[in-house]
C-alpha cells in the first residue's frame, strides 16, 4: 500500500465508437461528470468560455463515507487530443486525458497521479487499499463513459440532462471565484 505522501498512478482506456471531436467536446464538459464518474456528486467549471490552459473546476466526491472538495485547473489542452489538469485545493492529483482518432471511433486513455493525504482520510484509504479502489472506479468510469458518447452521438444536442442549462449558467456567473 506504500507510505504516505508516496506518488501513487493508475489509469484506464477504451475505445469509443465516436468520432474524436465529439469526444473532445463531451470531456469539456464538465457538468457532465456526475453521470460517468462514480462517487463524483457534483462538478461545475468557474472559468466562463472555452476550456484552455487556467480553466478551473470544482469536484464534489463522496468516497469512503468522507465528502471532498477538490479544485482544479486545467494545465494544458490539445484540442481533440489533450486535456491535462492538476488540483489546487483538496487532494493532491494531476491527470490527463489523450484522445487518439481512429476511423470514426477514438482511443481514449486516462491517466491519474496522486498523494495521499495524512489524517483520517489517509489513514481510511491506506485501510480500504485506495489504490485498487481508484483503478476499479476508473475503469468502470471508461465503461461508463464509453455508453454515454455513443448514446450522445452529438453531445450539444442529444443529452437531456436536468439542469444542464441553468448549471451552464451558473459557470463563471453565480458559483463563487477563487
Amino acid at each position: 500500500m506504500g507510505e504516505r505522501g508516496a506518488l501513487r498512478r493508475f489509469g484506464t482506456e477504451a475505445m469509443v465508437a465516436v468520432p474524436v471531436g465529439q469526444v473532445y467536446r463531451l470531456l469539456e464538459m464538465v457538468e457532465l461528470y456526475p453521470l460517468w464518474v462514480p462517487h463524483l456528486v457534483d462538478s461545475y467549471g468557474l472559468t466562463a468560455g472555452p476550456l484552455r490552459p487556467g480553466s478551473r473546476f470544482v469536484f464534489h466526491l463522496s468516497i469512503l463515507g468522507f465528502r471532498l472538495l477538490l479544485e482544479g485547473v486545467v494545465t494544458e489542452v490539445a484540442p481533440e487530443s489533450l486535456i491535462a489538469f492538476r488540483s489546487v485545493a483538496g487532494p493532491s492529483l494531476r491527470g490527463r486525458w489523450r484522445l487518439w482518432p481512429k476511423g470514426e471511433s477514438t482511443r481514449v486513455e486516462f491517466a491519474m497521479e496522486f498523494r495521499l493525504p495524512g489524517g483520517p482520510i489517509g489513514t481510511a484509504a491506506r485501510l480500504f487499499d485506495v489504490e485498487r479502489v481508484l483503478a476499479e472506479q476508473a475503469r468502470r468510469a471508461a465503461v461508463a463513459f464509453r455508453a454515454l458518447a455513443e448514446r450522445a452521438q452529438a453531445p450539444d444536442e442529444a443529452l437531456d440532462v436536468p439542469g444542464r442549462d441553468s448549471q451552464a449558467e451558473m459557470n463563471g456567473q453565480d458559483r463563487p471565484k477563487e
